[in-house]
């Protein structure tokens, strides 16, 4: 499930999805069979789930790069750790020499109860070249997309005259009454632009091919809007020296992400191995746009905030004057995973081969946040309009991460896993897997799975499984 969001802070920017209703960061999302990092925005606002999760960033992927997305909805702790309480989504990139390829499409939003907007463009593309024995796939992708708004308007805007429009019942104006625009409110998608790119290489090693190199890895660019409540002209919120008719805030954010995965994989003595490790980057920087820091008091030019005091031009002033942009902070989160994972069919007088699996993993995560301009954060201790009270203190809609909230923090995972697998009849397959996983901060723990699969027609398949399984808290 992959609600749209508004109003959700950067929840606007950096959509998360769902599977079975659990949280973003209960599903274990993998790239070729390796995990894929997660976001560092951390989901407070956002429709459809609870607070706290961070998932991952399905649309830093570039869609000309997925050969197929596969998906298991079993929980599936046992085999692959505590991300995949609900299941795992496996995103299979295109490989192989293939001719060059490049799509295109535009669309645009036309109702009869709003003005046209929304238009999308989108243009994404590939070309398999091959290299030697092996081959190198390149993908790239760029996403434009302008706002939607399905605000109806506003019965209370009154831009500080006390004379609100007159609105029907379906949100329309009937009577211009004062100078604000309608709608003043923003319910919809925001600005998007998306710069994606992706590559993925593999080589054998030798003319059977039973062993090979492959390296696969992506940076993408996001620069996108998210708005949050209008703050009227009268309220504590603002200045109408700064903004006479009050103002809508913006959330202004930049999202960047990359990733790089290599290994080796073969076959020896019957077994097939896969060795290998990735690294991912995500950091999203708040910008705040068409704002204030009320506390630092009506001027743009020089400073009036008088600091805790309240009294203007003593030591402790801030000494900086209000701004309508901000920097407020940067969050940062990145994964390093190494692993080996060996498989093989062993024939044990059973009705079909028992395919028999094994490995063992190493994480490491870290996560951080930055700071954000003095300005972003600061209470200036100005009173508000009314001087009934100080001002609100902050960038209006984000205020800025402070230096106390500043953090650096990292943790490691250690787990290993079995998992057996085979047909007991031509409609009957069964399943059995454990694993046990230790974190440097939350302790250790042991979970099994089995599952059954029964499929008594081409038209008919039952499926069910039981299993243990724990959720470690996020680290972000």
């Amino acid at each position: 499930n992959f609600a749209r969001q508004s109003v959700t802070d950067a929840g606007d920017i950096v959509r998360p999805f769902t599977l079975r209703g659990l949280s973003p960061d209960h599903t274990l999302v993998l790239v070729n069979g390796w995990r894929r990092h997660q976001t560092a925005l951390v989901n407070n606002f956002t429709y459809g789930m609870g607070a706290g999760s961070s998932g991952v960033d399905l649309n830093a992927l570039p869609t000309s790069a997925t050969e197929r997305i596969e998906v298991l909805r079993d929980g599936a702790s046992a085999q692959y750790g505590s991300d995949a309480i609900a299941g795992v989504v496996n995103f299979v990139i295109k490989e192989g020499e293939f001719t060059p390829f490049v799509n295109a499409d535009i669309g645009r939003y036309m109702t009869q109860d709003y003005p046209d907007d929304g238009t999308i463009f989108s243009a994404n593309g590939g070309w398999g070249v091959k290299v030697g024995r092996g081959s190198l796939g390149l993908f790239g992708e760029y996403r434009d997309r302008d706002p939607t708004n399905r605000a109806w308007a506003d019965p209370f805007e009154d831009a500080g005259s006390g004379v609100p429009d007159s609105i029907n019942s379906i949100g329309q104006v009937v009577e211009k009454r004062n100078p604000v625009p309608q709608p003043n409110h923003h319910w919809g998608d925001g600005v998007e632009r998306d710069y994606l790119s992706f590559l993925n290489f593999r080589m054998p090693m030798n003319e059977a091919g039973t062993h090979e190199i492959y390296s696969f890895g992506g940076y993408s660019h996001r620069d996108g809007t998210g708005n949050g409540y209008r703050r009227y002209a009268s309220n504590s919120r603002n200045w109408p020296e700064i903004h006479p008719l009050g103002f809508l805030p913006e959330i202004s954010g930049e999202a960047t992400d990359w990733s790089a995965a290599g290994g080796l994989r073969g076959l020896v003595g019957g077994w097939s191995y896969d060795l290998g490790a990735e690294f991912g980057h995500n950091n999203f920087d708040y910008n705040i746009r068409n704002s204030n820091n009320a506390s630092l008091g009506p001027c743009l030019d020089t400073p009036c905030a008088p600091g805790p005091d309240r009294v203007l031009g003593t030591a402790d002033d801030p000494g900086i004057p209000n701004k309508t942009e901000f920097f407020a902070g940067r969050v940062l989160r990145q994964e390093l995973v190494t692993g080996l994972n060996v498989a093989r069919p062993l024939e044990l007088g059973l009705p079909a081969p028992l395919n028999v699996a094994f490995g063992a993993a190493f994480r490491r995560e870290r996560y951080a946040v930055r700071e954000g301009e003095l300005a972003s954060y600061i209470n200036g201790f100005h009173l508000d309009q009314d001087s009934a009270d100080v001002a609100p203190a902050g960038s209006s809609v984000f205020p800025g991460f402070t230096p106390s909230d500043a953090t650096d923090e990292d943790r490691t995972n250690f787990g290993v896993y079995a998992d057996a697998e085979t047909n007991l009849s031509r409609q009957v397959l069964v399943n059995l897997a454990t694993r046990f996983e230790t974190y440097s901060d939350f302790g250790e723990r042991l979970t099994g799975k089995a599952a059954v699969r029964f499929q008594p027609s081409p038209r008919l398949t039952l499926r069910g499984a039981v299993g243990t399984g724990f959720r470690a808290p996020g680290l972000s």
